[in-house]
């Protein structure tokens, strides 16, 4: 039986593809208490990145919190302000509209709840830039508020190259 090499190739790069990671990503946080910072990674290479928090394990749901958006990948901080016992997964969109998603996380319980139900609020880590995420939602899961990209003509920092998209679906 021969073997062609067009079908090795087909074989090599079918497995290649297989192997590559999720594009964009998010990681899956330890330890994530109500009212105290959890540290969440965020990593693609279509930026800016729109983080929410869904419904454990519910691909599709109606975002239960937008937490923020990032101009590039990195580390994000959130101040937990969701109730102990709820089970939430993160998920990044990047530019092109894909979709990344953590495992399932249940928030624990903490020293306080003063925090629950506030505003989202986090910072990222330098070389990144959060963005304004909106109110926080309370009871069911509502869709959130879209958040804006900046228009291609804002100028960026004076330390970091401007790259920015040539089309962004903001969906």
């Amino acid at each position: 039986m021969k073997f062609s090499v067009a079908a090795f190739a087909a074989l090599l790069a079918t497995t290649v593809f297989a192997q590559t990671p999720s594009d964009p990503a998010v990681n899956t946080p330890v330890g994530v208490v109500v009212c105290q910072p959890a540290s969440i990674t965020v990593s693609g290479t279509h930026p800016p990145f729109i983080l929410s928090v869904i419904p454990a394990n519910q691909v599709g749901a109606a975002a239960i919190e937008t937490l923020g958006t990032l101009a590039a990948a990195g580390a994000f901080t959130w101040n937990v302000n969701l109730a102990a016992g709820t089970a939430i997964t993160f998920q990044v969109k990047d530019a092109t509209g894909v979709l990344g998603y953590s495992a399932a996380v249940t928030i624990q319980a903490g020293t306080s709840t003063s925090c629950v139900g506030t505003p989202a609020s986090g910072s990222a880590a330098p070389g990144t830039t959060p963005g304004t995420a909106p109110p926080a939602t309370t009871g069911a899961a509502t869709p959130s508020a879209p958040l804006s990209v900046p228009p291609a003509s804002t100028p960026a920092p004076a330390t970091t190259p401007a790259t920015t998209p040539a089309a962004v679906t903001t969906q």
